[in-house]
């Protein structure tokens, strides 16, 4: 006989805004509680995990690992704003979050997405929910995208992107590092959590980081 194996978790897995979201798995409901975020998978008295990232002076771009329990972006920078450190974030599509101004275009964090930001003083952005998994799948444009790492320990940005290589233009960080395939040059060398990274692709896919 044959077995098929499947894996029990909730509906959300179907949902791509979901931390457990796996379009090649069989879902089926069960009684786990979600609470009143869609992105609970689990216990929302337990804080979870949580990821502390860096943030400069002035401008860098910042990814998390973490599914956060509530996404919101009013939600994930309270903290930043509480302390008026953010001065605004920016995601690839140019929609905006602006606290000084109440605005608030980017709605909720997305996963595996990185985002723009510029600081006031350096501070520590903490962020907290489920792990993602390292091979969440990314939709990616043709062009320009900002692309987060997943990944919760530092590897090499070829083997990071090695099955995809034909398909990269180039790749930048937020000190001006470059990926360039094409020309040889890697000045990044190696990929870190909590970074994200500009991404310029020749077609548009869904890319996986691999298994390191």
């Amino acid at each position: 006989l044959d077995f098929i194996n499947v894996t029990i978790i909730t509906e959300s897995c179907t949902d791509p805004s979901a931390c457990n979201y796996n379009p090649n798995t069989i879902c089926l409901d069960t009684a786990i509680d979600n609470c009143i975020f869609p992105n609970a998978c689990g216990d929302c008295e337990d804080p979870g995990f949580v990821q502390s990232i860096e943030l400069p002076v002035g401008w860098s771009l910042f990814s998390t690992y973490i599914c956060p329990f509530n996404p919101s972006f009013d939600v994930v920078m309270t903290d930043l704003v509480n302390d008026d450190n953010l001065i605004i974030a920016k995601n690839q599509n140019g929609a905006v979050y602006w606290p000084g101004f109440g605005l608030n275009t980017i709605g909720d964090l997305e996963n595996g997405r990185g985002y723009l930001v510029k600081m006031q003083n350096e501070s520590i952005l903490n962020i907290s929910g489920d792990v993602l998994s390292y091979d969440y799948p990314i939709s990616m444009t043709n062009g320009w995208s900002y692309i987060g790492y997943l990944h919760q320990e530092t590897h090499f940005i070829e083997d990071m992107f090695d099955s995809i290589l034909s398909n990269i233009l180039i790749v930048k960080d937020s000190q001006g590092n470059v990926f360039w395939p094409m020309f040889g040059l890697n000045s990044i060398e190696t990929m870190s959590p909590g970074m994200a990274y500009q991404i310029n692709l020749f077609n548009e896919m869904v890319f996986s980081y691999p298994e390191a």
